[in-house]
């Protein structure tokens, strides 16, 4: 069982938004967040996932990720197979030996992604480099050193993503608007769906609460 849900959220949170743009162009909008998105709302807007888990073989694609890194040797890759309690569909979960996360921390954060944007990830690996990044190719996302739930959310957003950052609709909601949510939107309209993707992430949880009355556009 695939475990997506209809993504709706992106053309409305596009016209709170901005910046005109072509899709890799940066978007010269002021920001509503000067300091990055307000993350002290994830404890409350996000539910951590209970998930059972087993040993497996490392699958080819994190194989072939850990063959392009530095540091990894195939002998010490680690693998699991996570089926989180809200989706019957499980992950394959990668890590590198020498990672600065382990696995039962990367497990933990990955199950903090909702299962609506978890399910559009084919996989993850964690790689032995010291400092904090990570990157999305399709379906298959690398995190670097100590990534943070964020990181995680926003990440998984990408592979939402779909093309839908290339659309009109949303280019023209980011034109028609006045300012971006945080600096890193400003970068361009595919990493304005990433974090707008936090946005709801933190907000749409929080919809019967004081911030409700915003929410019924949608």
């Amino acid at each position: 069982m695939l475990c997506r849900f209809p993504c709706a959220f992106s053309v409305v949170f596009a016209a709170l938004l901005g910046g005109a743009c072509a899709q890799f162009d940066r978007i010269d909008k002021p920001t509503l967040w000067n300091d990055g998105l307000p993350l002290s709302d994830y404890p409350k807007g996000l539910q951590s996932v209970a998930a059972k888990w087993e040993p497996v073989g490392a699958p080819d694609k994190c194989v072939d990720k850990a063959n392009e890194m530095q540091g990894c040797p195939l002998d010490t890759l680690e693998a699991r197979r996570v089926t989180y309690a809200d989706c019957e569909t499980p992950w394959i979960l990668c890590r590198c030996a020498n990672a600065t996360m382990s696995m039962d921390t990367i497990t933990e954060r990955f199950g903090w992604v909702p299962v609506g944007v978890r399910s559009y990830v084919g996989g993850l690996i964690v790689s032995p480099e010291p400092v904090a990044s990570a990157s999305a190719s399709g379906d298959f996302l690398n995190f670097n050193g100590e990534c943070v739930v964020p990181v995680f959310i926003h990440e998984s957003g990408h592979t939402l993503d779909q093309g839908s950052s290339s659309n009109m609709d949303w280019i023209h909601g980011i034109e028609n608007s006045t300012c971006v949510a945080d600096y890193y939107s400003q970068s361009n309209a595919v990493e304005n769906f990433a974090q707008v993707r936090q946005l709801m992430t933190i907000w749409k949880p929080l919809m019967n609460g004081c911030r409700s009355q915003s929410f019924t556009v949608t």
